[in-house]
């Protein structure tokens, strides 16, 4: 068998190809792709449970926050969960009569991080596989790191917006540091490099993209799905941050429905009612922040993508409009709960009615 690791990174449309493989199990089946089901965490909120989270929970060396919301909170059930999961993967695969198999994690890029981590992993598909290649899509370091901190937001981030450490830096926005982890243990023949930029994708986005990689004709009979996990407005993404402190994530070890709900309606705001302005940053600290992966940058574009120009991304900030930043007005805020204010009493008169 041949199997497809798509490792992300994470924010370059991964939701979106894991519900897709999910929602069509059957029409992959029937062309030859097993997504299998082993893998996945059925615990973790919707679309979640699409992912893979089980092979990176299973290769990282320590206890993470994708741990927690498996409720893996200790050595021991750590280990029941590998022993667990080692056995179920196994009798997936060797069930199946598919040729090719499509594993799925964005995890695996930003939390495996050591090299030790990246050969466990091998470790547990390569009995399995006579080739395992590895998919990665790289999105631009600012737009990334600005897509991840709305993503923090919504997972319930109380702090403003910072640039990262340069540990952080180092181990998910240098992307050479990150592929060659990944080569030393794969080998470079097995590394797939994608560009996350409209222009460098297949059908300008990254299902199209994805799919035409694997040579999967969704033409045919496939359900397209529409993109997901779209970002929030400026304004909605900061009164979610300012109230995240007073509304837990968790209720007795288990997700907060009410918080779910808040999120729901803040999208739906974001989506219809709002200005549509994007949190950004000044084109300043743009700059800044990407004179650390200049080297990086340009070490990929030539290694993986024999461009001897050196250009990983087509797309300059510096041509892009000034970065929107400014505090949320209280004007905004009292426009925001009257919103919300408005839909709930509606709701109950619907139900009343």
């Amino acid at each position: 068998m041949k199997a497809f690791l798509h490792i992300g990174t994470e924010k370059t449309g991964t939701t979106t190809i894991q519900y897709f493989l999910a929602r069509n199990r059957q029409n992959l089946l029937d062309d030859g792709f097993l997504y299998p089901h082993s893998p996945e965490e059925k615990d973790e909120p919707k679309f979640a449970n699409c992912t893979h989270t089980k092979l990176a929970a299973f290769s990282a060396n320590k206890l993470q926050d994708m741990h927690k919301y498996m409720k893996i909170t200790n050595s021991e059930t750590l280990s029941k969960f590998q022993n667990k999961f080692q056995i179920e993967l196994a009798e997936e695969l060797n069930q199946t009569n598919a040729k090719k198999v499509i594993f799925s994690n964005e995890h695996c890029s930003s939390r495996l991080v050591q090299k030790e981590e990246i050969e466990r992993l091998k470790k547990l598909l390569e009995p399995f596989f006579e080739e395992i290649k590895i998919i990665i899509y790289l999105r631009r370091q600012d737009k990334f790191l600005l897509s991840a901190y709305s993503t923090a937001v919504i997972g319930g981030r109380t702090e403003p917006f910072g640039l990262p450490s340069k540990e952080e830096i180092e181990q998910r926005y240098d992307y050479w540091n990150i592929l060659q982890k990944w080569e030393s243990v794969f080998g470079k023949e097995n590394i797939v490099v994608r560009v996350f930029e409209r222009e460098q994708m297949i059908g300008g986005n990254p299902l199209s993209d994805f799919t035409n990689l694997l040579e999967i004709d969704i033409t045919k009979r496939y359900k397209i799905v529409k993109p997901l996990n779209e970002s929030l407005d400026a304004d909605s993404l900061e009164f979610l941050r300012l109230i995240n402190r007073y509304i837990p994530i968790f209720i007795d070890n288990d997700f907060n429905q009410n918080r779910v709900k808040i999120i729901q309606f803040l999208r739906h705001y974001s989506k219809y009612y709002s200005e549509r302005t994007y949190f950004s940053m000044p084109k300043d600290a743009i700059e800044n922040f990407m004179l650390n992966f200049e080297d990086s940058n340009r070490q990929v574009a030539n290694y993986f993508l024999n461009r001897t120009d050196g250009k990983l991304f087509i797309n300059n900030f510096q041509n892009e409009n000034e970065g929107y930043l400014k505090k949320l007005t209280i004007k905004k805020i009292f426009e925001i709960i009257t919103y919300f204010l408005k839909d709930r009493i509606k709701k109950i008169y619907q139900r009343r009615s």
